[in-house]
């Protein structure tokens, strides 16, 4: 049934103290029969590595289409190449769409460890699937304030009756994968859309994908029922930092495959 989640994960990055005490404190709390899927972790050598080894480039990354994007998009030379962070973001996210494909759960709730819920939130979700068509493939639950809307623009209305929608709208620039819901049928669209080769974060190269119809992608009309601990502005700052989580995707190294790195060492023609 879609009105009915059948499996929910949270990525947790155990190393981090602070966000695991928030997964058992505050997520399964709220949403017990969430199962904890270790995130890969970024920062411990050769995980990210040994993982995509194993998971048979789950993510791909293409370094050229990634350089050639930032320099259209205008970005400093900083971001002309991923972090191992969101490398290591993506392939946990494809993680967990390959454990959702392998139990065939017709629908995933995925959280990332920094997510925050409101009490309501398991109403707030099942009344938002609902109202999707069978054939959705991701309802976005979290969007950061500053890009949320509930305008003309992007009003949804039931494919039969034409009746509008009362809890979710088309989606838009969300720029998020806090937390979300996606279909079996999305989590293989995204599967293949990171298997292709992605030239952007995959938050971006998700939201990309809903934008131009290639995901059948959905966002909430009413506050968001979940927010987020990851804003880094927050973390940063003395007066908030102990609410908030320092970014595990943006503060770590510059990724290069192995053998980049050994063309640059001299050790591969």
């Amino acid at each position: 049934s879609k009105g009915r989640i059948v499996a929910g994960v949270v990525l947790s990055l155990r190393r981090d103290a602070r966000r695991a005490a928030h997964v058992a404190e505050h997520l399964r709390s709220a949403l017990p029969k969430l199962a904890v899927l270790p995130a890969v972790d970024a920062l411990v050598e050769g995980a990210l590595e040994t993982h995509l080894e194993r998971r048979a480039c789950e993510p791909r990354v293409d370094l050229d289409a990634w350089r050639s994007r930032a320099l259209r998009d205008g970005l400093q030379r900083e971001f002309h190449a991923p972090t191992r962070g969101q490398v290591a973001c993506a392939a946990t996210h494809c993680a967990a769409w390959r454990w959702m494909l392998d139990r065939s759960a017709p629908h995933l709730l995925v959280l990332e460890d920094d997510a925050e819920v409101s009490p309501g939130v398991a109403e707030a979700i099942a009344l938002s699937l609902a109202e999707l068509p069978a054939d959705y493939d991701l309802l976005y639950l979290h969007v950061p304030p500053r890009f949320f809307r509930d305008d003309d623009g992007v009003r949804a209305y039931h494919h039969e009756t034409g009746r509008e929608l009362r809890h979710v709208c088309a989606a838009y620039e969300c720029w998020s994968l806090t937390a979300y819901v996606v279909s079996a049928a999305g989590a293989a669209k995204l599967l293949d859309l990171c298997v292709e080769g992605l030239d952007a974060p995959l938050m971006a190269a998700a939201n990309r994908a809903a934008l131009d119809g290639r995901l059948k992608a959905f966002a909430p009309r009413t506050a968001s029922a979940v927010d987020s601990r990851g804003a880094l502005a927050l973390a940063a700052s003395p007066k908030t930092a102990d609410r908030f989580f320092p970014s595990n995707v943006l503060l770590t190294p510059t990724w290069a495959p192995a053998a980049v790195v050994a063309v640059d060492e001299g050790g591969v023609e």
